[in-house]
């Protein structure tokens, strides 16, 4: 692809100065447009030049707009742009954004980012030695050629690609298919999950695992019926670490395994997440809300890592009408977890077991709605059979209207039910006194990351009309669960 013709690009006397904010767009394909955006920062982070991009003021932008493949390809930009300058302030490249009060220069503070590893690496050492070289793990694959995943051509019934297959959700989904009478090709590298997640499933004849890294290409060989995209970086522990590897899984696995379900005809399912709503306006969030992102934040890269992937989607569905879904899940927790992955319930699990304080960030006052394992699969495997779009069943409800055809085929999967941190930490510490007889103390810190969320709850009113989802598992009888598995596995 030839790039140029996008790029409205001044060479000044002092300095080149790449000009986002011109009309650059028009008269383009809005999927090479957005391809474009996102593939280039890793070039103009390692030039002497400006860059001007829109001002990202208000951050509620809609992934799914007329207009979306421009601004939210900016915005995954953005993300990466402040992301390689934090990591090494001394890049050369000047970021300039531009609004109608002017231009300013954005200043990276190297603080910020020390503080984090700062964090991890005194409030959570075991999170850092359990990732101690995640680079390793991510750079698997160097090749460009695509890595060709042969399995058994003669084997019946439908055939499902799962990406993350080891992960929490991942294992679970990989199992559900087999049990339904797929066969099912697993790709993971390991980087967040347990290979040990996959200890039911590994014999079986019609499941293939591969280790590959799903940022680099890949293809499958023989005819193939579904692609489930799982795989990305959604621990903190890691996406502060690893933002632009985060980056990486999120945009460019997503673009390789839309490749494959269009070369396949394969349906596609995209494991998006709550965090496309940022810090949310209003609660619950239904899946029109367009969210409050920001897109330079600590947490930017993982937030628009699904942005942009949701975006890009519905560039494949309006460009090769392309069977698509969107998950957006809420937090969701279980056995196949890693103890040391520094998620919250996981942190407060490990403090429990460790006999430490359980460590509140900021006041405790802000909320999640948390899902248990088998609730989130089970949505999950509801929204990939779903056929009957809403178009046809929902004429008359306000809710709907105005949704385009993309916009009817994402679902928010989560518990409805909302809990303070406080309140989840207190369940734990009387979960713990119940169960082990401990007198687990809870201690509050400062909030390091200022763009936290402070509310999260899932409007699911659209999946329990149109799924018949209903998440069943209290976060009580959830959390007994998870702490049994870890009182076996301590992993």
């Amino acid at each position: 692809m030839n790039y140029l013709p996008f790029l409205f690009c001044i060479v000044s006397i002092n300095a080149l100065v790449y000009d986002f904010t011109q009309d650059y767009h028009l008269q383009h394909d809005p999927l090479d447009i957005f391809t474009y955006l996102t593939c280039l920062a890793p070039q103009l982070a390692l030039q002497e030049c400006s860059i001007i991009l829109n001002n990202p003021l208000n951050k509620s932008v809609s992934t799914m707009g007329e207009s979306s493949y421009k601004t939210e390809g900016e915005r995954v930009l953005l993300a990466y742009l402040c992301a390689k300058k934090r990591m090494n302030p001394e890049l050369p490249f000047e970021l300039v954004l531009r609004d109608t009060r002017g231009d300013y220069t954005v200043v990276f503070e190297p603080g910020e980012t020390r503080g984090m590893q700062h964090y991890f690496l005194q409030r959570m050492p075991e999170c850092v030695s359990a990732y101690a070289n995640p680079s390793t793990a991510l750079r698997m694959s160097e090749v460009d050629t695509p890595y060709e995943i042969h399995v058994d051509q003669s084997r019946p019934g439908p055939r499902a690609l799962v990406t993350g297959c080891s992960g929490l959700l991942g294992s679970m989904l990989a199992e559900k298919l087999l049990e339904k009478g797929y066969q099912v090709i697993g790709i993971d590298n390991g980087l967040c999950s347990k290979q040990s997640n996959l200890s039911k499933i590994i014999d079986n004849p019609n499941f293939y695992f591969c280790s590959h890294d799903v940022t680099k290409p890949f293809t499958i060989m023989g005819r193939l019926d579904m692609v489930l995209h799982l795989a990305s970086i959604p621990s903190p522990a890691l996406y502060y670490r690893m933002p632009l590897e985060t980056l990486d899984v999120g945009i460019l696995g997503t673009l390789y395994t839309l490749d494959i379900a269009v070369q396949k005809g394969g349906r596609y399912l995209f494991a998006s997440t709550s965090e496309v709503y940022g810090n949310p306006e209003v609660n619950p969030q239904p899946e029109n809300y367009w969210g409050n992102v920001d897109p330079m934040g600590i947490r930017s890269p993982y937030d628009e890592s699904k942005r942009g992937s949701e975006t890009l989607i519905e560039l494949y569905h309006k460009k090769y009408d392309l069977d698509v879904r969107i998950a957006r899940i809420f937090n969701t927790y279980g056995p196949g977890m890693r103890l040391s992955d520094g998620r919250v319930i996981t942190s407060f699990l490990q403090s429990l077991l460790k006999d430490k304080p359980l460590i509140v960030h900021g006041s405790g006052n802000q909320t999640r709605s948390f899902a248990y394992v088998t609730d989130t699969v089970d949505g999950l495997v509801r929204l990939l059979d779903y056929d009957d779009w809403i178009m046809k069943q929902v004429q008359d409800d306000t809710y709907y209207a105005g949704l385009s055809q993309i916009q009817e085929r994402v679902f928010n999967i989560g518990n409805p039910t909302e809990f303070t941190i406080n309140e989840l930490a207190q369940i734990v510490v009387d979960l713990g006194r119940e169960k082990l007889g401990k007198n687990a103390t809870i201690e509050h810190i400062d909030q390091f990351d200022a763009t936290d969320p402070y509310l999260r709850r899932p409007d699911i009113t659209k999946a329990q009309k149109l799924l018949n989802f209903n998440p069943t598992v209290s976060l009580t009888e959830g959390l007994t669960k998870t702490l049994d598995y870890f009182l076996h596995t301590q992993t």
